[in-house]
C-alpha cells in the first residue's frame, strides 16, 4: 500500500462514516426485512476500525518502522475480522436458518439446536483467530496443533457416542421425521413421541412404558410416522363374532365403535 492508497482509504472511511452509513441505514429501514439492518449493524463499526488500523499501520511503518506495532495492529485487525465473521454467522443461524423451522419440531428444541451450531461456529472462529495471531507473533503452532489433534482424537474417541447422539439430535431438529405427539414405529418400537431431545428421544409405548432411543439409532433406523401425511391411522385386526350374528349389525356396531 502506497501513500496515495492509504490516503484514499482513509478518505473513503471518513466519507463512509459520515455520509454512506446514514444513507445505507435509510435504505435498509425501508425494506420489509430486518436482515439488512442487522448485517449493517454487525459489520459497520468493526470495518471502520479495521480501515483506521490499516491506515495507522501504513503511516507508522512509513515513518517509524516497528515490528511490534505492526503485530499489535494486525492482532487487533484479526480480532475485529473474527467479530465480523461471528456476527454474520450468528445472523445467518438465527435469522436465516431459524425461521425455516419445520412444524414437526417445537421451537424450544430448534433454538437449542441453533445454539449448539452457534457455539460450534464460535469455537471454530476462535481457534482460527488464535492460530493466526500466534503465527503472526512468530510462535510455531505446528506442535500445538499436533498436540491438540492428538488430544482431540482421544477426547473424540471417549465421547464418540454422546457426540454422535448430539450431532444427530441437531440433524433431527433441522430435518425432523416426527414431532412430539406423533405415533411412530422405530424399528419395532411403536408408541407416542413424548420428548425430542438433543441426545435421545422418548417414546411412550401402548403398554405404558417409556422407551428412550439414542438419536443416532433413530437417524440410522427405519421410521414409520403414522401421523404423516395425515393423522388418520388404518389398522387391520381380527374380531371374532358368533356365527349366528347379523353381519350388517356387526358392521354397524364396529363403525360406531371406531367413530367414538
Amino acid at each position: 500500500m502506497n501513500g496515495y492508497e492509504a490516503l484514499g482509504l482513509l478518505i473513503f472511511a471518513v466519507l463512509f462514516r459520515i455520509f454512506l452509513k446514514p444513507i445505507l441505514r435509510t435504505f435498509a429501514a425501508r425494506t420489509k426485512t430486518e436482515l439488512d439492518d442487522k448485517i449493517l449493524d454487525a459489520v459497520t463499526n468493526p470495518l471502520w476500525f479495521i480501515v483506521i488500523l490499516l491506515v495507522a499501520d501504513f503511516f507508522i511503518q512509513s515513518y517509524f518502522p516497528n515490528a511490534y506495532a505492526h503485530n499489535i495492529i494486525y492482532t487487533l485487525i484479526a480480532v475485529l475480522a473474527a467479530v465480523i465473521v461471528y456476527r454474520l454467522a450468528k445472523i445467518f443461524i438465527f435469522d436465516v436458518i431459524g425461521p425455516t423451522r419445520s412444524p414437526l419440531i417445537d421451537a424450544r428444541t430448534m433454538r437449542t439446536a441453533l445454539l449448539v451450531i452457534q457455539n460450534v461456529v464460535l469455537a471454530v472462529v476462535v481457534v482460527i483467530t488464535v492460530t493466526y495471531i500466534l503465527t503472526l507473533w512468530g510462535v510455531d503452532v505446528t506442535p500445538l496443533l499436533a498436540s491438540a489433534g492428538i488430544a482431540g482424537l482421544a477426547i473424540g474417541l471417549a465421547l464418540k457416542d454422546p457426540l454422535e447422539n448430539l450431532f444427530y439430535g441437531v440433524m433431527l431438529a433441522l430435518d425432523p421425521a416426527f414431532r412430539v405427539g406423533d405415533i411412530v414405529d422405530v424399528d419395532g418400537t411403536v408408541g407416542e413421541v413424548k420428548e425430542i431431545g438433543l441426545r435421545n428421544t422418548k417414546i411412550l409405548t401402548f403398554s405404558g412404558d417409556i422407551v428412550t432411543l439414542p438419536n443416532a439409532k433413530i437417524a440410522n433406523s427405519r421410521v414409520l410416522n403414522y401421523h404423516l401425511p395425515t393423522d388418520k391411522i388404518r389398522i387391520t385386526t381380527r374380531i371374532g363374532v358368533s356365527y349366528d350374528s347379523n353381519p350388517e349389525e356387526v358392521k354397524k356396531t364396529l363403525v360406531e365403535i371406531a367413530k367414538s
